[in-house]
């Protein structure tokens, strides 16, 4: 009888992986196709996935990469072209079903705590999709930043960590995997950018105020800062042995890269406040349904301060750009459905009660002012279909005709998501983020360091242009750079400053000067052997604003 019960035990294991197993991939695979077929992809994941092409086939960074941003996000997309290759898709369909793929899986992680939180079957599946929407969904045309990375990672330990402390008993074997898998995930989520280590320590500290008498608690968070600190010393030996030329990199991004930091008034006057204070609503509002040292109320503040931390490692970056938020916005948006399931459930066992009235209308009416980021409706406004069709994609079809594009400015918006429409790859090393630096040191600082970075940005544009021809430049205004006295004349002027580069331009006659001040420039012997009937003016260059020299936070009511 005992063999055939052990049988019956994993016939019913190996169903169940099968179908978690489908669900994961029909699921993943759904939302990659809503996000392909309604969104272009996002200007800077186009040059990530070339990064990350680079990195697994040999390239070195300060050679063939030139990116400030350590391996770890690179090497966690390269993925996609192994599905790319397999299932015969785009690169960005392969990358949004990896990424969603992630999503997905963590989501399932999250099982054991909703499981042990919401007592419906039914609310707990539709836990578990929401959460699921919200890492694929929320990020719109950021999909695929690396802050949706990293908040993807760290999810299921902000919902184990309140549901470890609330109930402590031993776990099963199979259960301490997971616990182990959730610590692993949460520290390759910081590795990606180590500000964010703030959240889930935030996280703890929080839960722990709530829950005093766990402070002793010994294996403190199954263990995980161990675990952490072995997948921390592993990454730093994979760096050390495989991208040594990194550390080189670090001294150049630590010259240069504050050259794109934002104001204090920039990064201070969005809707931080609004976020957090939202955020907090809601948690209250859960606590005062469910009991202060509920699992519910651990699980609200949990998210609430690591949406609150998230926040404050946006501000510690200080660029201001919109999808440095986004870590914050999706912890946000789960505490939205955590406290949407938390009403449901309060008002369905205890309608008449005051407390759970009271903590209806406190998250009722932080529902009705929810903050919303706004910025990139001129994305979202047209599908990848509408673009495909657009004269400025159209302008580009017919100018590179399938060949290489090399994009000469510091702002890839919206220019590389513009060549990948039009069905065409960069062909270049991404070097000119270091301009605004470069030319900060000339006139604010040390003369000659920016002398020195501004002749080799010339030898690296010089070095490109032979190395990958490409058939088109695409040659921004650089308004954002033009306060600086060394940058008068554009990049053409900056550029040509190098003998060799004013020879190698001759190759590139001017093909057509948009209105907002970017130029197209043709190879020589494209235009001569075939030349492009253009199209009328393109109406996204007419339409269209310049990219801002930095993104910035709205707030949409």
């Amino acid at each position: 009888m005992a063999p055939k019960i052990q049988l019956i035990m994993h016939a019913r294991r190996l169903i169940i992986i099968v179908a978690l197993t489908l669900f994961a991939c029909l699921t993943a695979a759904f939302g990659a196709w809503l996000q392909t077929r309604n969104l272009l992809i996002n200007h800077d994941l186009v040059w990530c996935l070339e990064i990350a092409r680079v990195l697994t086939s040999g390239g070195r960074y300060l050679h063939e990469a030139l990116e400030v941003n350590p391996p770890l996000f690179f090497l966690l997309i390269s993925p996609f072209q192994w599905l790319a290759t397999l299932l015969h898709l785009s690169d960005y369909a392969a990358v949004a079903l990896w990424i969603n793929l992630l999503a997905v899986g963590a989501a399932l992680v999250c099982w054991p705590p909703l499981r042990a939180l919401i007592p419906n079957r039914a609310l707990t599946m539709m836990a578990l999709l929401g959460i699921a929407a919200v890492l694929m969904g929320h990020p719109g045309y950021h999909f695929g930043q690396r802050e949706q990375l990293i908040a993807t990672l760290i999810t299921p330990g902000l919902f184990w960590l309140p549901w470890r402390l609330h109930d402590p008993t031993p776990l099963t074997s199979t259960m301490r995997m997971a616990g182990a898998a959730v610590t692993v995930l949460a520290a390759l989520g910081i590795l990606i950018k180590p500000h964010y280590l703030l959240m889930p320590l935030a996280a703890l500290i929080a839960t722990l105020i709530l829950r005093p008498e766990q402070r002793a608690l010994r294996p403190l968070w199954l263990g995980w800062p161990g675990v952490m600190t072995v997948v921390c010393a592993a990454y730093g030996f994979l760096i050390t042995v495989f991208f040594p030329e990194y550390f080189q990199m670090v001294g150049v991004a630590l010259d240069l890269y504050g050259g794109m930091d934002a104001s204090a008034n920039t990064l201070l006057s969005g809707p931080i406040l609004s976020f957090v204070g939202y955020a907090a609503l809601l948690a209250f509002g859960v606590s005062i349904a469910t009991g202060w040292r509920a699992q519910y109320s651990l699980t609200a503040w949990s998210l609430w301060s690591a949406c609150a931390l998230g926040m404050a490692a946006f501000v510690l970056q200080g660029k201001g750009w919109a999808y440095h938020t986004l870590a914050a916005t999706i912890c946000m948006d789960l505490l939205t459905g955590a406290a949407l399931i938390a009403t449901l459930t309060t008002l369905r066992h205890n309608v008449k009660s005051g407390r759970t009235l009271v903590s209806a209308l406190i998250i009722g009416g932080a529902l009705w002012a929810k903050p919303i980021t706004g910025g990139w409706a001129e994305y979202l406004a047209l599908s990848p279909s509408d673009w495909r069709t657009h004269p400025g994609v159209r302008l580009l079809q017919v100018a590179a005709q399938g060949e290489g594009v090399m994009l000469v400015s510091n702002n890839p918006r919206p220019w590389t998501s513009q060549t990948d429409a039009a069905g065409s790859r960069l062909s270049q090393r991404g070097y000119l983020w270091m301009l605004a630096g470069a030319l900060q040191l000339m006139e604010q600082g040390d003369a000659v360091k920016g002398d020195y970075y501004a002749k080799r940005i010339r030898t690296y544009f010089a070095e490109d242009l032979r190395r990958f021809r490409p058939r088109v430049l695409i040659i921004g205004a650089g308004r954002d750079l033009q306060s600086y006295a060394s940058f008068h004349g554009g990049f053409v002027a900056f550029l040509e400053q190098d003998p060799e580069v004013k020879a190698l331009m001759r190759d590139y006659p001017p093909l057509r000067t948009l209105p907002n001040g970017a130029q197209i420039r043709l190879r020589r012997d494209a235009l001569t052997s075939a030349p492009p009937q253009e199209p009328a003016t393109p109406l996204i260059f007419r339409t269209l604003a310049p990219p801002p020299s930095q993104e910035t936070v709205q707030h949409v009511r």
